[in-house]
């Protein structure tokens, strides 16, 4: 007994009775002994109720923000579906682009070459195994469309229809080797002949072969259709030259060819028919 006197716990408990016996006297001499409870138990659970305000407006700071949350979600929300919509709009524009410039292609042609009529074709299948990127379009023989007639893009010349059935074709490329149209060169005015080239053709290139010796082609002339030898009509723009060099036969040049179109992604092509 005599050691709890000694211990922390007693001089604590000494204190106390000492604050509430101070808080006595003062309240006698004041008049004011009924508010010492109230005083003390303010005294008490003021820390308490700092405690309990401090987790309060925690509470209340983290329910806000998961309202808050909820709102941005929604707003997400809602701005991906207005981008998907402008995707699709996006989409549509261009559709329209490319239609409408097959369209001013189709006219110029026409206005050109009046004795061409036109067909409209969409790629439904390409060959994977093709090296020069061959493809089957959905307009046959039933469409008007025969062998070795010319398909272009708004761009220019994809290649020659090399099979025609009832309703579908088979277009070899300008990149295959056995393709050859004779055309000329824009600046120079040389004449050649257009022809695929195995090794060219991993490049997406092809070739212009037989240039003369002294032909001043060089590197940016367009190059197009001679109209020579009634395949195709004159003035349609294959590719432009990207370098000349000369034949191992020392006779003539030739020239590596960046053909205009995409033979390897074409969707959408126009078959030239004469009437």
């Amino acid at each position: 007994m005599k050691d709890f006197f000694k211990t922390t716990r007693f001089k604590v408990i000494i204190c106390i009775v000492a604050l509430l016996f101070g808080f006595m006297i003062q309240a006698a001499y004041t008049g004011t002994l009924s508010s010492l409870p109230s005083k003390i138990i303010g005294t008490v659970t003021a820390p308490f109720q700092a405690v309990a305000t401090t987790v309060s407006g925690w509470f209340g700071g983290f329910f806000d923000r998961l309202t808050l949350a909820d709102e941005l979600l929604d707003e997400n929300q809602e701005l991906k579906k207005e981008i998907q919509e402008l995707r699709g709009q996006l989409t549509d524009l261009d559709r329209y682009k490319e239609e409408n410039a097959n369209y001013a292609q189709q006219l110029r042609i026409q206005q050109a070459h009046p004795e061409y009529k036109m067909v409209t074709a969409s790629v439904i299948g390409r060959d994977a195994s093709a090296r020069f990127y061959a493809f089957t379009i959905d307009k046959g023989t039933s469409d008007g469309i025969k062998n070795q007639d010319p398909v272009i893009t708004s761009d220019g010349l994809v290649g020659l229809v090399m099979e025609a059935g009832p309703n579908y074709s088979t277009v070899m490329t300008i990149l295959d080797p056995a393709f050859k149209l004779g055309v000329y060169t824009s600046q120079s005015r040389d004449t050649g002949v257009v022809s695929g080239d195995t090794a060219l053709s991993k490049e997406g290139q092809t070739k212009l072969r037989y240039l003369s010796r002294t032909s001043t082609a060089a590197e940016g002339d367009m190059v197009l259709t001679s109209g020579m030898g009634d395949i195709a009509p004159k003035d349609l723009l294959i590719g432009t030259i990207k370098s000349v060099k000369p034949e191992k036969n020392g006779i003539t040049k030739y020239a590596v060819l960046e053909p205009v179109v995409d033979v390897s992604s074409v969707s959408t092509v126009m078959v030239l028919i004469e009437h």
